[in-house]
């Protein structure tokens, strides 16, 4: 079903935020909440607002003109770290670094929290290109989501909210097996004077990777492996592209083949909690890897 695309600005009032002076004593170690990006955790998390690590006082907020946001509200970091979400439970007020938006009676927050989530690709496309990146206000409020009736909106979110905590119960699970793995391995060798510890070298053979470009791909041939097709452990088959067969002989020793163990070296270490490494399977007995 295809529903009506809406504006932000036509379902949500939008509001900024701002800084009090900090030369000022009189505006800060006050009882009123203010958000900065720090307060939130990792981009693409939804979560819940109700506490900042700075506060503010009335005169602060009386004199930088600071509009309040009301419980229900939904932050959203803008500024450098763009893709921060947070859904407001106790009143309060952000710095700069946020757009906020205040849904109407037309609009269930959780279910925008998620239309944001799932478009944050598109959203941070909206920014500049300077060095301290920011996706403007204005574009932010003819940002186009759909809106399905609020009660089809609220099924959605709760849809969402199960699959989520799925998600992060399947994370912390890993976690689990992850710190179980790593004392297993230290209690076996770690303390043991007799273990004898080799360099990688001496018992691998480590390649990199050859460096292709985009005007090699074509839609059917070798796979070429790249940094995104690697995700949180696993293969993903909707970012693989190919390379004509008549690379081999100039790139034979970029060939990975079954059970050779791929890990990312460059741009995503440490981006998440399973770490970017990833067996060859048998369905791909000849491949490369790009640099």
């Amino acid at each position: 079903m295809r529903w009506e695309m809406v504006r932000l600005r036509e379902v949500c009032e939008i509001v900024g935020g701002t800084t009090p002076d900090t030369n000022k004593i009189e505006y800060w170690n006050g009882n009123n909440i203010w958000l900065s990006p720090i307060d939130l955790p990792e981009i693409g998390a939804i979560s819940k607002v109700n506490n900042s690590y700075r506060k503010i006082t009335d005169l602060g907020v009386k004199e930088s003109g600071l509009k309040i946001l009301p419980i229900g509200s939904l932050v959203f970091s803008s500024r450098a770290s763009i893709g921060k979400i947070g859904i407001v439970e106790k009143p309060l007020y952000t710095n700069q670094g946020f757009t906020n938006f205040i849904p109407n009676g037309k609009l269930n927050v959780k279910f925008l929290a998620y239309a944001l989530k799932v478009n944050l690709q598109k959203i941070e496309k909206l920014g500049n290109s300077t060095t301290f990146k920011e996706v403007s206000r204005s574009a932010l409020k003819d940002f186009q989501i759909p809106l399905p009736p609020l009660p089809v909106q609220q099924k959605i979110a709760a849809i969402l909210d199960k699959a989520d905590a799925l998600r992060r119960a399947d994370a912390a699970l890993l976690k689990q097996y992850e710190a179980l793995g790593q004392a297993i391995f230290m209690e076996m060798f770690g303390s043991n004077n007799s273990t004898q510890f080799l360099k990688g070298r001496d018992v691998l053979k480590v390649l990199g990777g050859a460096a292709f470009k985009s005007t090699d791909y074509c839609d059917d041939g070798i796979p070429l492996i790249r940094i995104g097709t690697i995700n949180k452990g696993y293969f993903d088959k909707n970012q693989l592209v190919y390379l004509p067969s008549g690379f081999e002989a100039a790139y034979s020793k970029y060939i990975v083949k079954p059970n050779d163990l791929l890990i990312t070296l460059t741009g995503t270490i440490g981006k998440d909690d399973y770490g970017n490494i990833f067996r060859l399977s048998n369905n791909y007995s000849k491949a490369f890897l790009n640099q």
